[in-house]
């Protein structure tokens, strides 16, 4: 059976997740995503957003042991 991978990036972007995390989950019994809520979800399709559009804030390794560590 062959599949013409044009097509499928061709998919809109939530339909081709579905396929990767089909096809990740199909790769071993141990993986498995499990379902997220309907929040869950907007919220990492939000960041996901974020992301592409260059829009994320990245810290540094030892900015975020500062944020976290620190008592100021």
């Amino acid at each position: 059976m062959a599949i013409d991978i044009n097509k499928l990036l061709s998919l809109p972007q939530r339909e081709r997740r579905k396929i990767a995390e089909k096809l990740f989950t199909s790769l071993s019994p141990n993986t498995s995503i499990e379902k997220l809520s309907k929040k869950e979800e907007e919220i990492l399709e939000k960041r996901w957003n974020k992301y592409v559009s260059g829009k994320m804030k990245f810290y540094s390794s030892e900015t975020m042991i500062s944020k976290v560590f620190d008592d100021k």
